[in-house]
């Protein structure tokens, strides 16, 4: 059942920040384009001028692995800001290509589990991360049944066909990249169960 993914772009850079992720240090990524797409920067640290990567005025989303990220339309942390939790996120219209500096904020609190849902195969399509059991993922909107990739961070998790860990379910490890086969299309539930 288990598959190890194919190497998309996107999802090995991911891949590679599980080990910042499991260490619990902020750690975030910044594409060009919309919903994690096109070129991309790895931040760990505080970045008070993204000109000198290169990468001025031309983020347009960020993935967060780990902690709290501020990212600034001016030059070390002036203008206007917006601080993002984990998970994908596409800057808003005053952010959007025309980020400027970026740094982590605020204390960081380890999870108890990292799971990430993806609803097309090899890491891609539409992107959703999860910290904890959810009963029903009619919750997320489009998320229910449409699930085609999985990647387990952290933890030992239950991927079921209905709601409330209910149907027949899956056991993911951490570590593993998982194309969902037989489940394609059909997780209504996830269970952290270590």
């Amino acid at each position: 059942m288990r598959k190890i993914l194919a190497a998309a772009a996107a999802l090995s850079m991911l891949a590679g920040s599980a080990a910042l992720a499991a260490e619990k240090k902020p750690s975030a990524v910044l594409f060009k384009d919309i919903d994690g797409k096109g070129a991309s920067i790895q931040v760990d640290g505080e970045i008070a001028d993204l000109g000198s990567y290169g990468f001025n005025d031309v983020a347009s989303s960020i993935f967060v692995i780990s902690g709290k990220f501020e990212v600034c339309k001016d030059y070390k942390f002036k203008g206007t800001c917006q601080t993002f939790g984990q998970g994908l996120h596409n800057l808003p219209g005053s952010l959007a290509d025309a980020a400027t500096s970026i740094r982590p904020v605020g204390g960081y609190s380890s999870d108890d589990g990292v799971i990430l849902l993806f609803t097309d195969r090899n890491g891609d399509g539409k992107i959703a991360r999860f910290t904890e059991s959810i009963k029903n993922l009619a919750d997320y909107p489009g998320f229910n049944d449409t699930v085609s990739s999985i990647v387990v961070f952290k933890g030992t998790w239950k991927a079921c066909k209905s709601k409330d860990y209910g149907g027949s379910c899956v056991t993911l490890t951490q570590g593993g990249a998982y194309n969902l086969d037989s489940y394609n299309d059909s997780i209504s539930s996830l269970k952290l169960i270590e």
